[in-house]
């Protein structure tokens, strides 16, 4: 019988765990957990640092007055900021009744449910009229669903505080009436409710969650199975539509993040409430994997800045919970308590309390981030995200993003990289033009420069024909594919390396992008090689930015600065929002900038097959709310049309800067002279060399590839010969 079917059927033994009728908390907290917290407290500090952190959130809470505005703002105006904590505030105060037994914390939520309770039936749909998908209590129903997450959790806690006849209100004219209208308010609503998308996952999360409470199993089931309790849509199918194989969710890392919550925590509630269901293990553990990806995902803790993300890191609540979940539903994964452990906290919860009574026994591990390729969309066929790591003294890190668009938040920037080194981030990506709640930056929502710039291809490091955006800057043209996987190498840490291509951003044109990282004793860190083939069926201008952190050092090529006069690098396509800072004249195909951030120096040392214009551009054109982040970068254009170039670039660390100590070393590139030696359909052969004089030939198959296939090419008198995909050669 297909596992789904099964599950399905499962759905109908509702609520049939042991004692789980009677029993509540039954939650992300349950009375085992509540024991095992109190038997924790004052001998385990992460526990500790959890239980003050929730009480001093709870003793503010009730030493207020209970206020339910009526709603009128959006993101960051007060109402809206009052409803986030009022739900934030619930939450520790039904946590900590549960630990304490103290009333005052029980009474505090009884009065704030019963307030939201008088108000909601007769509350309109939000004035704010901001989105498709309004909410009452929010201007968004996706912030009605996160309200009701967490306040399901607090009502569970302090259920048995409250009398019958109170809970019957709160249910009858506060949880119901909200259930219905995020199913059924709008049209577009109930489209939300149903959709394989974020927006359903925080969804379907809340009603099940509340369902549990109520022991509603009509709630439960359309949580699970959608509104029609068909079983096509739901959070059983999200779980199936939303990862890919490995973990990967469709709207990338930002949004992983995001989602993860709803995902993780509802399944923690079905695992408490209809274990049979056994939905730790679904799809081979798909959740499981879905926490470990995000956080492989990470750089020294911070996410991938990809798709419409903004700046977020480990220690967001919706990765505390996932960690914490993730190690209790796998307890032999010690590297997760390692994860755990350097978050510093854990939730109160049955997951906290077993994380934090393991890494009290000395369980935890570090948490094993590794080089990898993580496959994209539901089958695995869509791509994937490309992760290299140098585990060296730098801490070099460079990623190649050859998924599929990424839905609603996906922006077209097919084969574009990041670099991280240092411990911060060298080659950016822009993420999303957004400043989340704060009402003078477009309302606290995504400003207009998002569509604009942000989302389009020349806001990224991969190349842009024609000053065009891939795919047209349709959408569902980007969703139709990924890019392709040629082949990806990671067992040699000197030399890792992966290779994509990408058919379909442009009509007519192919583009491979090959990026190593690439340890050798010729330089002093670990490098980035970067070859960008182009190959056309016409002829097209092509641009490569390369927008980088810090400040301008020096290039090889000279240059004029537009001083007096500043103007943009075109009207549409995201050019109009690019300063055009300066315009260079390279002597020849080689070109080098070297810029200073974090204390050390990286030269960007770039040679082309046909001759480029380099640009340097700034971000903040066009942009009369000064709503983008101001970034710098080199755009390099070939100075007349063609059919195929190729760019081969080295991203290269070196040297150091001290104020403190007032001292500067090495600050110019050791690389002399980067050479394109070969290019065609069968290799790219590519020579470095160094002041020192010492030469690095390196080979890249571009067709056929085989990791067991013999190669042998002829350079002048020299014959080079290799087995696989590509080669290293010291000279």
């Amino acid at each position: 019988m297909n596992k789904f079917i099964t599950l399905l059927i499962l759905c109908l033994s509702f609520l049939t765990a042991s004692g789980t009728e009677t029993s509540r908390p039954r939650l992300l907290l349950t009375k085992e957990g509540v024991r095992e917290i109190k038997a924790q407290l004052g001998r385990n500090p992460l526990t500790d640092a959890a239980f003050a952190k929730a009480k001093a959130v709870a003793d503010a809470a009730v030493a207020g007055p209970v206020e339910v505005p009526v709603p009128q703002d959006v993101g960051g105006g007060y109402t809206h900021e009052k409803h986030k904590q009022n739900y934030t505030d619930m939450y520790n105060a039904g946590v900590v009744y549960q630990i304490t037994g103290d009333k005052k914390y029980a009474d505090f939520v009884r009065r704030m449910l019963l307030a939201y309770a008088e108000i909601y039936p007769s509350l309109p749909v939000h004035p704010a009229r901001f989105t498709k998908t309004p909410g009452k209590i929010f201007y968004q129903i996706l912030n009605e669903a996160v309200w009701l997450t967490f306040t399901a959790n607090a009502y569970d806690c302090v259920y048995e505080y409250i009398p019958a006849a109170e809970r019957r209100r709160i249910e009858d004219n506060l949880f119901r009436p909200v259930v219905e209208f995020m199913e059924n308010g709008t049209p577009a609503n109930n489209t939300a409710f149903n959709s394989m998308h974020n927006f359903g996952t925080w969804m379907t999360a809340g009603t099940g969650m509340i369902g549990y409470v109520m022991d509603d199993r009509e709630m439960v089931d359309k949580a699970l199975k959608g509104s029609a309790k068909d079983g096509k849509t739901g959070f059983l199918p999200q779980l199936d539509a939303l990862f890919s194989p490995e973990g990967y969710y469709d709207e990338g890392p930002g949004y992983q993040r995001y989602a993860i919550y709803p995902f993780i925590t509802l399944a923690e509630c079905i695992n408490n409430n209809q274990p049979e269901l056994h939905i730790f293990d679904y799809r081979g553990g798909i959740l499981r994997k879905a926490v470990n990806t995000l956080l492989q995902c990470t750089y020294e803790g911070d996410i991938f800045l990809m798709n419409d993300a903004i700046a977020k890191d480990i220690h967001t609540y919706e990765i505390l919970f996932s960690t914490n979940i993730a190690y209790k539903a796998a307890p032999k994964e010690k590297g997760m308590l390692g994860m755990v452990q350097q978050q510093g906290i854990v939730t109160l919860t049955d997951a906290g309390a077993t994380a934090a009574k393991a890494i009290a026994k000395g369980e935890a591990k570090p948490f094993a981030f590794r080089s990898e390729v993580i496959k994209a969309g539901p089958d695995g066929n869509d791509g994937g995200l490309a992760i290299i790591r140098g585990n060296d003294a730098n801490n070099s890190c460079v990623t190649l993003k050859a998924t599929t668009h990424g839905g609603g938040h996906g922006h077209f920037d097919r084969l574009s990289t990041i670099f991280f080194a240092n411990g911060t981030t060298i080659v950016p990506d822009y993420g999303s033009a957004r400043f989340i709640n704060v009402v003078a930056k477009a309302k606290g929502g995504y400003a207009p420069e998002n569509k604009s710039f942000a989302q389009l291809s020349i806001a990224h490091n991969t190349v842009v024909a024609d000053s065009t955006t891939h795919f047209r800057g349709v959408g569902r043209d980007a969703l139709k594919a990924g890019a392709k996987i040629n082949f990806s190498d990671f067992a040699d840490p000197a030399f890792q390396i992966v290779s994509a291509t990408e058919n379909n951003a442009y009509k007519g044109v192919s583009m491979n992008r090959s990026v190593a990282l690439v340890r050798n004793e010729a330089l002093e860190y670990a490098f980035v090689l970067d070859i960008f083939r182009l190959t056309a069926d016409r002829e097209h201008v092509y641009d490569l930015p390369y927008y980088y952190n810090g400040h301008f050092m020096s290039s090889n090529f000279a240059y004029d600065k537009n001083a007096a006069r500043l103007e943009p690098m075109g009207r549409r396509n995201g050019y109009q929002h690019l300063w055009k800072e300066a315009t260079g004249s390279p002597e020849g195909s080689f070109m080098q900038l070297c810029w200073l951030e974090n204390k050390r120096f990286y030269t960007l040392s770039t040679a082309v097959s046909t001759p480029c214009t380099p640009y340097l551009v700034k971000t903040g054109a066009n942009d009369p709310d000064y709503n983008l982040v101001t970034r710098n970068g080199v755009l390099l254009r070939t100075s007349s049309p063609v059919a195929n170039h190729t760019y081969v670039s080295v991203i290269e660390p070196h040297g150091s800067y001290d104020l403190v100590t007032e001292t500067t070393r090495n600050a110019e590139s050791e690389i002399e002279e980067l050479t394109i030696l070969h290019d065609a359909d069968d290799y790219t052969f590519v020579r470095i060399t160094t002041r020192q004089g010492k030469h690095l030939l390196i080979a890249v198959v571009n067709s056929g590839y085989d990791t067991k296939r013999r190669h042998t090419f002829l350079l002048g008198p020299e014959r080079f010969e290799w087995t696989g995909n590509y080669a290293l050669f010291n000279k």
